[in-house]
């Protein structure tokens, strides 16, 4: 389907209250990461991941990642403001003002990902603040055990319930197991214990997508050289076909006829009978 020039955010709204098609995420996280592990090669951490920054092209096929506005430059880990990412997509150690670096942009696309799975976000708390959000992650992920806990955090993890994580199937019963296995690995409470872009783009749920589309890549050029070389056969004349103009969401009428029609009664050769 061709789409408008829009953002994710506006595309998974489209397709509400249903996920999105199969091949979607699969497609749009290669797309995501991509992005995201040449900023984290540079050293750059986005800080504000999210549907409503991840711009469509017009085809439906290409994402760019867009509004930099918060992005900085940094060393391996260091303390930076708060303030960054919007609540839903925002990364634990955030929440907890901790240090933090390239892993929460691994987090803010393990949300989106997990959205154009599922077909609405993850973490979508009711209430604004940060232990109403970090509340929402734990009864998803599970509550962190003390070892777990960031030291430097003013908040304590015995503020919390103690939720058991649920398993993945139970979240996302659409989704394969490869995806599965890679959104937990992006989903991690421990920002070290995270998987990075790079071993993301090497995971079996993106690298299966890599060579299904070269097998298809390969068919299609196969198809086209054959085609260059058939030569169609002469046929009689066959009469123009009908070309439909979409005019309405429930109407399809011929080119042709661009006003409406009357009500649709004949009249038979013999009398004034309906047909």
């Amino acid at each position: 389907m061709v789409v408008p020039k829009t953002f994710l955010h506006r595309l998974l709204t489209a397709f509400l209250p249903c996920p999105v098609s199969r091949w979607l995420p699969q497609d749009f996280l290669a797309q995501i990461l991509d992005g995201v592990d040449w900023m984290h090669v540079n050293n750059i951490v986005h800080r504000d991941l999210k549907p409503q920054n991840i711009l469509v092209s017009c085809d439906g096929k290409k994402l760019k990642i867009a509004d930099l506005g918060l992005s900085r430059s940094i060393g391996s880990n260091v303390v930076l403001s708060t303030q960054v990412v919007t609540q839903w997509y925002r990364a634990p150690e955030v929440l907890l003002h901790s240090s933090y670096s390239k892993p929460v942009d691994v987090w803010s696309v393990g949300c989106i990902f997990a959205e154009m799975i599922r077909g609405r976000p993850l973490f979508a708390a009711r209430r604004k603040g940060e232990k109403h959000q970090l509340e929402e992650i734990f009864s998803i992920i599970g509550t962190p055990t003390t070892a777990q806990w960031p030291v430097e955090s003013s908040i304590t993890v015995d503020q919390f319930v103690q939720f058991k994580a649920k398993p993945w199937l139970q979240l996302l019963p659409e989704a394969s197991d490869d995806a599965q296995d890679l959104l937990s690995q992006m989903l991690q409470f421990q920002p070290l214990q995270r998987v990075s872009t790079k071993d993301s783009l090497h995971h079996p749920y993106i690298t299966s997508k890599a060579s299904q589309d070269e097998v298809e890549e390969e068919e299609e050029e196969e198809e086209r050289r054959v085609t260059r070389h058939q030569t169609p056969p002469k046929t009689a004349h066959t009469p123009p076909t009908r070309v439909l103009i979409w005019t309405s969401p429930t109407l399809l009428i011929p080119e042709s006829s661009q006003t409406q029609p009357p009500p649709p009664v004949l009249h038979s050769r013999g009398g004034r009978g309906q047909v």
